[in-house]
């Protein structure tokens, strides 16, 4: 059995003149898109029951995706990592957890990301 993965946020947009091409490689990898009413991609959603990593899938994609798109994975044991889109390159980064000093004077840093979690 495959190690479980689900599709957990997404940032997408793929331009109209790509539809075709990129419509199919979604499809062949069990993703259904979104259209706008320009023709241009702007969400994918996995609509099979086993998801699993297709690194193939984000290398075929990269081209048409723009820059700073991106899909967001967690596992089934709780790890979390984003493939991301620049300059027709994915690259993979994996979340890092903050675990803030509870008697410490937050950060600037800490406060923002407070007030931005509100």
């Amino acid at each position: 059995m495959r190690y479980q993965i689900h599709l957990r946020d997404r940032e997408v947009f793929i331009e109209a003149r790509f539809i075709n091409l990129a419509e199919r490689i979604f499809n062949c990898y069990g993703y259904d898109v979104s259209i706008d009413s320009y023709g241009n991609i702007i969400d994918v959603d996995f609509c099979e029951d086993d998801m699993h990593e297709d690194e193939e899938l984000y290398i075929a994609i990269a081209p048409f995706m723009r820059d700073g798109s991106y899909l967001e994975f967690f596992g089934e044991l709780g790890d979390i990592w984003r493939w991301v889109f620049y300059g027709g390159e994915c690259y993979k980064i994996t979340a890092l957890e903050l675990w803030p000093d509870p008697i410490a004077k937050p950060t600037l840093v800490q406060e923002v990301l407070h007030l931005l979690a509100a």
